[in-house]
């Protein structure tokens, strides 16, 4: 019932060089490690009630993609403090981008009701949902208007027929890129009509025009739900 200790010599150099260093080096690094995700833990848990205590009033932004990013530049363009914005997304490189530019990043799901707690919806001012899916957009808008009634929730959705669940669901405005993109295509119309009836160097001055457009559209596109969620949220 006893210890299996070395007897011989060369048994006990091997035991006091190799074996029992590599017994220390496992034990200091499961310690290590332990030690680690503890520290860790109490960070975050710390950094999440400071942040609950400090956001208030603020823009929570569900969403720093393409769309969402410019958004939140538009908000600290019309006077938002980054301070007074909050960013959730479930992609960890977003939220370290946000993070960069000063706003409040959180990492996770933004239909959970953990990280929009943290998020301080309670006690915010407006919830923009810019996901890029609307079975996601809806489960956000919905759990955002069970924690708070009285947040403002401006959802952006895809496709024109979701819209009418994203507002059932509680979202009290809603934002269609495909809508906005139906618009650039009615400029396009008119500055084609316009080149149609102009010729020589008003017409190439507006075929430049339009080339500027459709160069861009894209960008256009998501500046322009952008603005319109900064309608909403400061109206």
């Amino acid at each position: 019932y006893g210890d299996i200790v070395p007897v011989t010599d060369q048994a006990r150099l091997i035991d006091a060089f190799f074996v029992t260093p590599v017994r220390i080096f496992v034990w200091l690094t499961f310690l290590g490690t332990a030690y680690q995700l503890i520290i860790q833990r109490l960070i975050e848990e710390w950094r999440m009630l400071r942040l609950q205590r400090e956001l208030k009033d603020h823009v929570i932004l569900c969403g720093y993609g393409h769309s969402g990013s410019i958004a939140a530049a538009e908000l600290l363009a019309r006077g938002w403090e980054p301070e007074q914005i909050a960013v959730i997304d479930s992609d960890r490189d977003e939220v370290t981008r946000a993070a960069e530019r000063g706003f409040t990043g959180l990492h996770g799901d933004a239909s959970s009701e953990e990280i929009l707690r943290v998020a301080g919806v309670q006690r915010a001012h407006s919830v923009i949902v810019s996901v890029g899916r609307d079975d996601t957009t809806v489960l956000i808008v919905l759990t955002a208007r069970a924690l708070s009634e009285r947040v403002r929730i401006i959802a952006s959705v895809a496709e024109p027929e979701n819209v009418k669940l994203v507002r059932s669901g509680g979202a009290d405005e809603t934002v269609s890129p495909a809508r906005f993109g139906g618009f650039l295509l009615a400029i396009v119309y008119r500055y084609v009509a316009h080149s149609r009836e102009g010729s020589g160097a008003a017409g190439m001055r507006t075929f430049r025009e339009l080339g500027t457009i459709l160069k861009d559209s894209s960008f256009l596109t998501a500046k322009t739900s952008a603005m319109v969620c900064w309608l909403f949220v400061g109206s």
